[in-house]
């Protein structure tokens, strides 16, 4: 009875409390309370500000080969896929009738300048009138135009290369009548090679003529230099990107026409 009245009616001291308290603080430590931190350590990184961007291959000239003038084809010097240099005949339209003119015009020249040999020597004795003279003149002039002119007309029955390239597939053979206008082969050249792509409006100011990027190609773990060339004058307004020219030798033909490369 003395244990239960001292349990129930008489309550703990605050040393008792304390005391109590203390030691429950001690027990918790001992068994593991410590709160986990991650520790970092702060030091200075550099960081390349790199920009991506989407390129297309496009070579560095080309040309669709076409007749200026109608007349069926008499000759095609080409080889599909072959190299040729500037000058390079590719193709000759018929040029008979052409050639039977000129050598009309030749006759018809030869004898206006007989002519007017004889008039300039009457007109120096004053045995005809200076008008007559300048008309055998102008006859001769004239002739000669028109053999100018025929001349013109013949060199346009002869396609030749406009610079050294590499010939693509035809699309015409030997026989077929031509039209004005009407295409024969695509001349490509690839020794050098440009990249066009596009930039965000942002970082127009960041890119220069003369500036180095690098190109990669899928598959390919390797990076080649090109130089920038071109900057398009102004900023798509749509899309807000500027357009960009680089180019870079392509001796082993590395790069084709029209294939993607990441700038």
């Amino acid at each position: 009875m003395l244990v239960l009245g001292k349990l129930f009616l008489f309550p703990k001291s605050d040393d008792e409390k304390g005391g109590q308290a203390k030691g429950s603080a001690s027990a918790a430590k001992g068994s593991g309370g410590a709160i986990p931190v991650d520790v970092y350590l702060a030091r200075m990184e550099k960081i390349d500000n790199v920009l991506y961007a989407p390129g297309t291959v496009v070579p560095n000239e080309e040309v669709e080969l076409k007749a200026e003038m109608a007349g069926r084809l008499i000759k095609l010097n080409l080889r599909e896929g072959a190299t040729v240099s500037k000058g390079q005949l590719i193709a000759k339209i018929n040029d008979n009738e052409l050639q039977a003119q000129l050598v009309k015009l030749e006759y018809n020249a030869a004898l206006n300048r007989s002519r007017e040999e004889r008039q300039k020597k009457l007109l120096k004795i004053e045995a005809i009138s200076q008008e007559e003279y300048d008309i055998a003149m102008n006859n001769v002039s004239t002739t000669q135009a028109d053999k100018d002119l025929i001349m013109a007309q013949l060199e346009k029955t002869e396609i030749r290369a406009p610079f050294s390239g590499t010939i693509g597939l035809k699309s015409i053979s030997e026989g077929a009548y031509l039209s004005p206008g009407t295409p024969i082969v695509t001349l490509v050249q690839t020794n050098l090679i440009k990249v066009d792509f596009t930039i965000p409006e942002k970082y127009a100011r960041d890119i220069r003529l003369g500036s180095t990027v690098q190109l990669g190609l899928d598959g390919d773990v390797a990076r080649y230099s090109a130089r920038v060339v071109a900057l398009d004058p102004k900023v798509d307004e749509n899309l807000r990107t500027q357009r960009v020219r680089a180019i870079l030798p392509n001796p082993g033909r590395l790069f084709v026409p029209g294939m993607f490369v990441k700038v």
